[in-house]
């Protein structure tokens, strides 16, 4: 599985706020606060799969449901959300775990 890079997250991310801020509907369910925040609103749809996109590689090409996401994303919606998903991200990451 693939790992998006995180300029591949940013373009991806970019493109979708920019359709989300001219009326496309969030394919997700967001907090009512965090709604008008088309980069959350798009990074939630990413995180979740719900974000239907192809990256064109040099030698591949890469389904964004199915790629693995760096942990900087996760980092993303914590800033936005006050969550702690960036925590445990950078531990998958790391190839620690808390055993």
């Amino acid at each position: 599985m693939p790992l998006l890079t995180r300029h591949e997250v940013a373009r991806l991310l970019g493109l979708r706020a920019l359709q989300l801020s001219h009326g496309a509907t969030p394919a997700v369910e967001i907090d009512a606060k965090l709604r008008g925040n088309t980069t959350y609103v798009a990074a939630m749809e990413l995180c979740s799969g719900h974000l239907d996109a192809k990256i064109y590689r040099a030698d591949t090409i890469v389904d964004v449901r199915m790629a693995r996401l760096p942990p900087t994303l996760y980092i993303l919606l914590d800033t936005f959300d006050g969550g702690s998903r960036g925590a445990a991200a950078t531990t998958l990451a790391s190839g620690t775990s808390g055993l």
